[in-house]
């Protein structure tokens, strides 16, 4: 179905309002058509008959939203590149050695941080056009970006062949560095990006104005930290398979995490459109994402602490058994209290070593 011009006419739009609206719908070149010589009216009349209803399936959303996992961690693993070399530019920058770190394009990380998203949009992990606005296809980028940041504190590394249990993972110093290090580039890759997008329509942005918007994207960025240590914090430590309320404590649990992260992904869209408002676009509609920012975070916050609390049970649950068949081959009362021991001090991880040390004593 055509777009509506007539009506959004009547409604008091300009045709420049309009034409801009349809060509970020389109990924239209506004400022190209523009420098070609046509008229704003020209453009929303040829983009007005453009805009159709997608065609959608459901099988053809399950494909995307599947898809939209690896490209949102490799989109905001790029972003955080281009971010950090944005951040070093602006930090040298403000102590007066403009020259030591190209800006934009020039720089080589932020160069090919940009060439990577357009490969990636044009080669099979790209978003199909037809879905690429559906609710399904945001959620699964979602889902990538927690896992980029989800990452760095063991998640993985805890549910995979290393078998330790996932509250050792706690976030660390060192975790919490990572973690931040990650989040501070993807803030501030995100106002790059909505200063090259400004750039790109003919907005003047000075190289003083993109480096404030770059730093308070970085501590904007860094509120990505919050949901993911609340999400460590409550996954359950002392998790036995005979737990009754299993399934409604995992509900609970899921239900507050994704009302954290809801809060947390609004709250820096917001954010973010009023460094952008503030700074270089004073005409940017503020809050035209607050509702997907908020529904889509909301869901992948629930998802990930439903699936990191359950598979930290599964897990927890799957320790105890062979450990209390390792307790009934040790020999002997002081043998045996010295394997409780050694149990409860290091929560079983020693306790088949130290089962093999007490059966070859024995046998000798």
């Amino acid at each position: 179905m055509a777009f509506d011009i007539v009506g959004a006419r009547k409604e008091g739009y300009s045709d420049e309002e309009i034409a801009k609206y349809l060509a970020s719908q389109k990924k239209f070149d506004y400022s190209g058509a523009l420098n070609e010589g046509y008229s704003p009216a020209e453009i929303a009349d040829y983009l007005a008959q453009q805009v159709a209803e997608p065609e959608r399936t459901v099988l053809g959303q399950i494909g995307q939203t599947f898809k939209a996992v690896p490209r949102g961690i490799a989109n905001t693993v790029l972003s955080t590149g281009e971010g950090l070399a944005e951040l070093a530019d602006a930090a040298t920058n403000l102590v007066g050695a403009e020259g030591l770190i190209d800006s934009g394009d020039e720089n080589a990380l932020v160069k090919a941080s940009r060439e990577g998203r357009d490969w990636i949009a044009n080669s099979a992990l790209g978003a199909d056009p037809s879905y690429q606005d559906a609710w399904f296809t945001k959620f699964g980028e979602g889902a990538g970006s927690m896992l980029t940041f989800l990452a760095p504190v063991g998640i993985l590394r805890g549910l995979g062949a290393a078998g330790k249990a996932i509250p050792k993972l706690g976030t660390s110093a060192r975790e919490l560095a990572l973690t931040g290090t990650l989040a501070t580039g993807s803030g501030a890759g995100e106002q790059a990006q909505r200063v090259a997008a400004a750039r790109a329509q003919g907005l003047e942005v000075t190289q003083g104005e993109e480096d404030a918007a770059v730093g308070l994207g970085g501590l904007i960025g860094l509120s990505e930290i919050a949901p993911i240590a609340s999400i460590l914090k409550r996954v359950p430590k002392n998790v036995t398979p005979a737990q009754k309320s299993r399934i409604l404590d995992l509900l609970q649990k899921s239900i507050r995490g994704g009302a954290e992260e809801a809060v947390q992904e609004a709250s820096a869209g917001l954010l973010q459109d009023f460094t952008e408002k503030g700074i270089y676009n004073p005409d940017l509609a503020v809050g035209e994402s607050f509702w997907d920012d908020l529904t889509v975070g909301g869901a992948v916050g629930a998802f990930a602490d439903f699936v990191v609390n359950a598979a930290a049970g599964l897990h927890r649950a799957g320790n105890l058994q062979p450990r209390s068949r390792r307790r009934r081959i040790v020999l002997g009362r002081s043998d045996r209290w010295r394997c409780c021991r050694c149990v409860r001090r290091f929560r079983g991880q020693c306790c088949r070593r130290t089962a093999q040390f007490l059966n070859h004593r024995s046998a000798a």
